[in-house]
């Protein structure tokens, strides 16, 4: 393999490992979404802190199983890898371009339906002030 060659390879390699780790930051910081899911279980319907928990932990894995097949690929210079590590990488490169489109289009829904969240645990900060306490500590605003 050529100089070229090998310079890929290995920036390719490094890429991946960094993608790694953040697919394993993803994994852990899902994980204790999870677990301190239950400080808005008072929210209702409206709150669907456990659905976005579990988006991030299958985001994660996704990133890590890509990654890691990345790496292998690489080192190992297996086509077969390498090719699917391609494919998947088109798939979610097409994914998040649906993704950003969606958002576009809907972002007056999606603000709504955030304004309704606050809007809700302020309205039961009264009976449950631990509720809007943990939103606050939690995006460091209004005081705490």
């Amino acid at each position: 393999m050529d100089c070229g060659g090998v310079f890929v390879k290995y920036v390719l390699f490094i890429f991946n490992i960094l993608f790694v780790i953040c697919g394993i930051l993803l994994i852990t910081f899902g994980s204790i979404m999870v677990s301190t899911i239950k400080d808005f279980s008072g929210v209702g319907e409206t709150f669907t802190a456990n659905s976005v928990a579990i988006v991030i932990l299958v985001l994660g894995c996704i990133v890590f199983l890509v990654a890691f097949m990345g790496c292998c690929g690489a080192i190992r210079e297996n086509s077969c890898a390498l090719t699917s590590y391609s494919v998947v990488m088109l798939v979610l490169l097409v994914s998040q371009l649906a993704l950003i489109i969606y958002v576009w289009v809907d972002h007056v829904q999606i603000q709504h339906s955030l304004e309704k969240i606050v809007q809700t645990i302020w309205d039961q900060r009264k009976t449950d002030a631990l509720l809007m306490d943990t939103l606050q500590r939690s995006f460091k605003c209004c005081g705490l």
